[in-house]
């Protein structure tokens, strides 16, 4: 019998489950595990805050980094890794994104491999620093979609490393209780759901639109909920427009949610906008569609690789035209009931084991190397 080559696969330094990164490498973990695989095993390094929701939901052994203290004041004086993090026998090193401060030192010449969501970090001095050092220490990437790569491409040279896209994975949602989400229609009667709380999500071109929607129909009385961390600098310029255009009393925002809530606004919800100006790949539009919702969304970036037919786009902002486009996918989605399940049975194609599959062939690939 052959001996098991060894994944050692890094978490990075995530802070809160309550992220999509933390839903990715979580949702990763346990689709890598349920593959069972016969030629390789699975190692973790999970931070401390994402520990609990790990052993729940994987029946894995992973390590835990010290990053505070005494640890982390020695590392940042000597750049030794081994005071955060003293890392395991392995074969390959895997980065499920690139900020990790633990990591195989320079000298160690076992093969890396990160995965890339986005070039967000570019906008950002000290991220375009930690994304640029993290790029120069790999020799193998994956990108989430055709889009992250090519606009890879368009900053880095492509053929220096081994690439290749594999698409996320999204997790089929639980079944969501009728009175879980009958309590959110009966508090907020019909309204829009969307998700995320910095300015790239585009949530301000929403305002404009809800001031708008008086003019239509099926549009007049609806409300916005916000569910997630907006970032306080925007969520000032957020609510100074929302009490000049005078809709106080249609947007809500709710904060962090629990995974149970979300999915549960999801399903009482009218439709789901997500007018993104920048997305990797674009999880809640999957996530959303999985519940047979009307989805509207930016025609930006990767969202409509991601959407495909099943999404109403909005090519741009003007505050009528998003009215209109809402207006008509609401009328269309009402006569056409169909869509419902064409819109689940969509979302049933990204699959998480197919992702696990996917990269475990991928890791065979380069280990063979």
């Amino acid at each position: 019998m052959l001996d098991k080559k060894t994944i050692l696969i890094d978490f990075g330094k995530i802070s809160t489950p309550y992220c999509g990164l933390a839903e990715v490498a979580l949702n990763y973990a346990q689709a890598l595990e349920n593959l069972k695989s016969v030629e390789l095993e699975f190692k973790y390094i999970v931070p401390k805050p994402l520990m609990g929701e790990f052993h729940k939901r994987v029946s894995a052994e992973a390590i835990t980094p010290e990053y505070s203290g005494l640890k982390r004041l020695c590392y940042y004086m000597t750049g030794r890794r081994q005071f955060l993090c003293r890392l395991p026998e392995y074969d390959l090193y895997h980065y499920l994104h690139f900020y990790s401060p633990w990591g195989p030192g320079s000298g160690d010449m076992k093969p890396t491999l990160l995965t890339v969501h986005d070039l967000h970090a570019l906008e950002r001095k000290r991220a375009e620093k930690r994304l640029r050092y993290r790029l120069g220490g790999v020799q193998h990437l994956a990108f989430i979609s055709k889009y992250a790569a090519q606009e890879y491409a368009k900053y880095f040279n492509v053929s220096e490393k081994q690439s290749r896209v594999i698409l996320n994975g999204v997790k089929t949602p639980p079944r969501v209780e009728v009175k879980c989400s009958d309590a959110w229609k009966n508090k907020y009667s019909e309204f829009l759901f969307t998700l995320g709380g910095l300015k790239r999500k585009n949530i301000h071109s929403l305002l404009a639109m809800l001031e708008n929607n008086n003019q239509f129909s099926l549009l007049k009385d609806i409300k916005l909920v916000v569910a997630g961390s907006v970032k306080e600098k925007y969520k000032k310029e957020l609510m100074s427009e929302i009490e000049l255009r005078g809709i106080q009393n249609k947007v809500i925002f709710l904060g962090l949610v629990s995974e149970q809530d979300k999915y549960a606004l999801m399903q009482a919800c009218r439709a789901f906008v997500f007018p993104s100006l920048q997305e990797g790949f674009g999880l809640p539009v999957i996530e959303a569609l999985h519940f047979g919702k009307p989805v509207f969304c930016s025609s930006k970036t990767s969202l409509p690789e991601v959407g495909g037919s099943m999404v109403y786009y909005w090519d741009h902002f003007d505050p009528a035209y998003m009215s209109t486009v809402l207006q008509q996918g609401l009328e269309d989605s009402a006569c056409h009931e169909n869509k419902i399940e064409e819109r689940k049975n969509y979302a049933n194609g990204f699959d998480w084991n197919k992702n696990a599959q996917q990269y475990v062939e991928y890791y065979l690939q380069i280990l063979e190397q």
